[in-house]
């Protein structure tokens, strides 16, 4: 994410965090998660939120496993 959204990254409070530590822990438990806990350093600009919205379009088709421990999975053709 710090390349795809550097803007986003560069006002983060959690730049050494992980998909999962940002994710709201309840629905993690329910397979699904629509609500994040992104926090920022100062106010965003109106064009900022542009970003926002992508970054949480992406983040929100994360598939979450509950058993078993974090893998790379490539799921993409030959």
């Amino acid at each position: 994410m710090k390349e795809k959204f550097p803007r986003l990254y560069t006002i983060s409070h959690n730049k050494d965090s992980i998909v999962g530590d940002l994710a709201d822990q309840e629905q993690i438990r329910s397979r699904g998660c629509q609500a994040w806990n992104l926090g920022w350093r100062k106010e965003r600009f109106m064009w900022e939120n542009h970003l926002v919205e992508q970054l949480l379009a992406t983040i929100s088709k994360v598939q979450w496993n509950m058993e078993g421990h974090d893998r790379l999975v490539w799921v993409g053709n030959n």
